[in-house]
């Protein structure tokens, strides 16, 4: 007796679970023979339209394009092509029978649904939505707006603003030195810089991604906020002017042994090498600065323009990875006038420059250019680029970069008596430019 219950338990379970295996192979034959497995839109004249790539995704029923298209690629006359298998029907927008032979063209500008119905079971339905999207902004378009006017009270002789822990950070030096900081360019809070000398010159400040770098002589003074500074002596060196940070290494035009070079220090260290020369030509004071990433993808140091040992303007961009050997990427040519005080920065392929002033003063005519090939020739940027909202020219602009493609040009002086313009302006490219996100 108990064995025939035994096997009778036994019997049960074994359709009990042969039951659970055929519902779920049920289901999962109705999950299939629903789904849509391929999806893209068709229209010969419209170029680049193929290059959308569509995911399905079979759980929220939503069909999309996770890269937006490129701006200007119309979608609004298009026709879908599908693909599915086991499929009795599929209705667009409720009203329209789909066939992959019809060429209707439609409007995906819109949201759009697609209602599928299984051949094996038509009481099984599903309904997709398929959305679009395309870029709403030219991606060479940059996007300019003034951000903040008069951020500090004093007129100081000197300022840089330099980017730091996340803040920009605004450098002066008036009766004393000052330090402003924003997060976003609009507010901005100010404090005394302490620990500084009383001939301290801001345009001399250089970054690291750690602190930040003022060189006197033989002292150098380092920040890690800005505000606070501590002094450190230096032996077998004079540092005219700090240059840069690339690379973990400090770069410096200096005095070592009685002749003026090139010197560079790693972070962190108080010893000082010199790295090469000080070239013919090169620029000691009023230089445009900037380090990126060159075109072999190698961090490079740019220094445009300035002012020579025997005080001539220059209209020479000079170029290294290392410190030792250097390039004057404009040799021979004369792509802007000799000038100070110009503000470069990385755009896209190249450099973007940004005013100056040239013997004849604030320069206007070629106030913004732009290089496509790193330096070697310039040329005056796209209409799509260029500053579209009132500005004023200037020289001394303190440009900063940051990862999600914004552009901050600074303060700087805006009439040829030195006066501080004390504003910000932004711009926003949503280009995919070089080490930086779209």
């Amino acid at each position: 007796m108990r064995l025939k219950r035994w096997m009778w338990g036994i019997m049960t379970l074994a359709v009990l679970i042969t039951s659970a295996s055929c519902k779920k192979n049920d289901d999962d034959n109705t999950v299939v023979t629903t789904k849509i497995t391929s999806f893209y839109l068709k229209n010969d004249s419209i170029e680049g339209l193929s290059d959308i790539e569509f995911t399905i995704d079979n759980d929220s029923n939503v069909i999309y394009n996770k890269d937006s298209a490129e701006y200007g690629i119309r979608v609004d006359s298009v026709w879908p092509i599908i693909g599915a298998s086991s499929l009795e029907s599929i209705t667009i927008n409720d009203t329209l029978d789909y066939s992959r032979e019809d060429t209707v063209f439609m409007d995906f500008t819109k949201p759009v649904t697609i209602r599928t119905v299984s051949a094996a079971d038509p009481e099984q339905k599903r309904t997709y939505t398929v959305k679009v999207k395309v870029h709403q902004v030219d991606p060479d378009t940059f996007i300019w707006n003034a951000l903040a006017f008069d951020i500090y009270a004093e007129n100081p002789t000197s300022e840089r603003a330099v980017y730091l822990n996340d803040e920009i950070k605004l450098l002066i030096m008036a009766d004393k030195a000052r330090c402003y900081s924003s997060a976003d360019g609009k507010e901005w809070t100010g404090a005394d810089a302490t620990g500084l000398p009383q001939t301290f010159d801001a345009d001399h400040v250089i970054a690291s991604g750690k602190s930040l770098y003022y060189g006197e002589g033989e002292k150098l003074y380092s920040s890690t906020d800005g505000a606070a500074w501590e002094e450190t002596t230096l032996t077998d060196i004079s540092i005219n002017t700090m240059l840069f940070y690339m690379e973990g290494y400090l770069y410096a035009h200096a005095t070592m042994g009685g002749e003026t070079c090139i010197a560079r220090c790693e972070e962190g260290s108080a010893a000082w090498e010199r790295a090469s020369k000080v070239p013919a030509g090169f620029p000691v004071s009023g230089a445009g600065l900037c380090v990126a990433d060159g075109p072999t993808g190698k961090p490079r140091a740019f220094l445009a323009g300035g002012v020579d040992a025997e005080g001539n303007l220059l209209s020479s961009l000079w170029s290294t990875e290392d410190g030792e050997y250097w390039t004057n990427l404009t040799l021979g040519g004369k792509w802007f006038t000799p000038r100070e005080g110009i503000a470069i920065v990385q755009y896209a392929g190249g450099l973007m420059m940004f005013g100056g002033k040239d013997a004849d003063g604030i320069c206007y005519d070629d106030f913004h250019l732009y290089s496509p090939d790193y330096g070697l020739t310039w040329e005056t940027p796209d209409s799509k680029a260029q500053i579209t909202i009132p500005y004023e020219r200037k020289y001394y602009i303190s440009p900063i970069t940051l990862s999600d493609g914004y552009i901050y040009l600074v303060g700087g002086r805006a009439s040829d008596n030195g006066d501080f313009a004390k504003n910000v302006l932004s711009g926003l490219n949503y280009a995919s430019l070089p080490g930086f996100k779209k």
